[in-house]
């Protein structure tokens, strides 16, 4: 970047620019070296940081407003420090000063300097080459302005683009995911059914077709973000002390043989209404961000579960209404937050892991919480430990209604003939064994002409159709041949679909529970 001459007098000046669309000018002849001092303009700039340092790194000379970017205004914490060992923090950046003093004019460069606090600040500008006898030979001396925001929503806008290809990805695939799920608790159903006279084996069972199920209602959510929208959640009155119980097992597995596991869970605690599978993907990430901060070591990590009264000014200070609530608190005793990350903690994409993290975790919690009514807080020292407390809203309503799976028996039932249209075997399989268990006949297939026509023969009472193997030209054929039946069939459309149906459908998401698919048969059944 050469000197450009901008006036008639032959004045010189150097155009600094930057990638903000600032641009100024400054006269070159006001310049002069370290021995005359820079102009007051720029030494007093609240937007100009000037550098001045020796051909070897040294710094000889910055301004207030250098100063006040590394965190400390004082006039000594710079003077005669070494530029490149003790702020740079890509040393390799000290190669492209070096490059100006055998070229000639000013180079444009981007810094990263290392601030109090171990804070990132990242300068762009220019450097130039001054040779100078009242300054021993020459100096390098550089005109910045601050970009670490500029930088920070850059990163952001790529961390977002990121994240939603990620979740475009993961919509792409949730068909075959939420099928296998649909088979795996399916069959869960099944086993668990014909072993109720072996109660410790139909125990584990439960727990897995339980856990499966909470990996349903997780996978729901994740495709709600990827569509932009609230994904349907089941809603529960959850006891807090036996989620957290149930949850122990696998959190200690978590956090492994080298930290340890405390609850301390208050018994009298009111229950929370909430998505149970949400509650506990919110815990499980807490206790893997405080098995993180351990960083490998030996430590512990608690979860205590209190029940707290909050009155109007502490509710105001919390931003909260008043009330009844519920405090999980999840503590570590490692390496504790820097206090300048402290307001920063639950901002989306901003991790204190650095690359490891990607910075969604705490601000998920944020959003469960407030969601729900509640808040969320965090406390921390360094070297003592962190806390983050998690504030939710306290039932007067008694019991656990959160049962995440029902026994067959309990599921409602029928006589009719069910047709189950998909082009995946295991899931029609899967669906006619247990519809067949609940008293249905059934008639399943791939949707193809040939099935069809033997609809066409048939009486059904209703059709379970999955969306996605579904083509539009299919559902017209669909639709001609419900047209041409005298009695009536219900439709159950398992998935999302936008197509337009003879008759009313019922919808259900996937994947679903099958307390969910039986509730909606009866319905498109019945007409209710």
């Amino acid at each position: 970047m050469q000197p450009q001459e901008l006036a008639s007098d032959g004045v010189s000046y150097l155009h600094v620019l930057t990638e903000r669309g600032l641009s100024m000018t400054i006269p070159a002849r006001t310049i002069s070296p370290r021995a005359d001092g820079l102009p007051e303009s720029i030494l007093r700039s609240p937007v100009i940081a000037s550098v001045i340092a020796s051909r070897d790194g040294r710094l000889l000379e910055v301004n207030d407003t250098f100063r006040k970017l590394l965190g400390d205004p004082s006039l000594d914490c710079v003077h005669g420090r070494h530029f490149v060992k003790d702020f740079l923090f890509r040393p390799t950046d000290w190669r492209e000063w070096e490059r100006v003093i055998d070229g000639e004019g000013a180079h444009e460069l981007e810094l990263l300097l290392v601030a109090k606090g171990d804070r990132d600040v990242v300068l762009r500008g220019t450097v130039e080459h001054v040779r100078s006898s009242a300054a021993n030979g020459s100096y390098l001396r550089g005109l910045f302005v601050d970009c670490t925001e500029e930088r920070r929503f850059r990163e952001m806008v790529l961390k977002m683009a990121a994240a939603e290809s990620l979740l475009g990805l993961a919509a792409g695939v949730s068909h075959d995911v939420n099928n296998l799920l649909t088979v795996l608790i399916g069959n869960l159903y099944l086993v668990a059914e014909s072993l109720r006279h072996d109660e410790a084996t139909h125990l584990k069972l439960k727990r897995a077709r339980d856990a499966a199920k909470r990996g349903a209602d997780l996978l729901r959510q994740l495709m709600g973000l990827a569509r932009g929208a609230d994904a349907p959640s089941e809603i529960a009155v959850v006891s807090p002390e036996k989620v957290i119980a149930s949850l122990s097992p696998l959190l200690a597995a978590v956090l492994g043989s080298q930290v340890k596991l405390e609850t301390a869970l208050d018994s009298t605690a009111p229950a929370v209404r909430i998505n149970r599978a949400q509650l506990e993907s919110v815990i499980t990430n807490l206790v893997v961000n405080a098995r993180d901060a351990l960083a490998g070591a030996t430590g512990t990590v608690s979860i205590a579960v209190t029940s707290v009264e909050l009155g109007d000014a502490e509710a105001r200070s919390r931003r909260v209404n008043p009330g009844c609530y519920v405090r999980f608190a999840v503590h570590d005793n490692g390496c504790g937050i820097p206090e300048t990350h402290l307001e920063r903690v639950f901002e989306p994409f901003f991790s204190t892991k650095g690359s490891k993290g990607n910075g969604l975790g705490l601000a998920m919690v944020r959003w469960f919480a407030e969601k729900a009514g509640g808040t969320v807080w965090l406390e921390s020292r360094p070297n003592e430990g962190t806390t983050v407390a998690l504030l939710l809203p306290g039932e007067t309503e008694k019991g656990d209604t959160s049962v995440m799976t029902m026994p067959l028996s309990a599921l409602p039932g029928g006589d009719e003939t069910i047709v189950v249209l998909s082009t995946e075997p295991d899931f029609r399989t899967t669906i006619e064994q247990i519809l067949s268990v609940l008293g249905y006949t059934i008639v399943s297939g791939e949707p193809t002409e040939d099935t069809l026509a033997m609809i066409g023969t048939r009486r059904a009472a209703a059709m379970v159709l999955d969306a996605q193997a579904l083509s539009e030209p299919f559902v017209k054929r669909i639709n001609e041949v419900l047209g041409a039946r005298d009695e009536s069939t219900g439709i159950v459309v398992v998935g999302d679909a936008s197509f337009k149906w003879a008759v009313d459908s019922v919808r259900v998401a996937k994947p679903f529970s099958l307390g969910e698919l039986t509730r909606a048969i009866r319905t498109a059944i019945e007409g209710d």
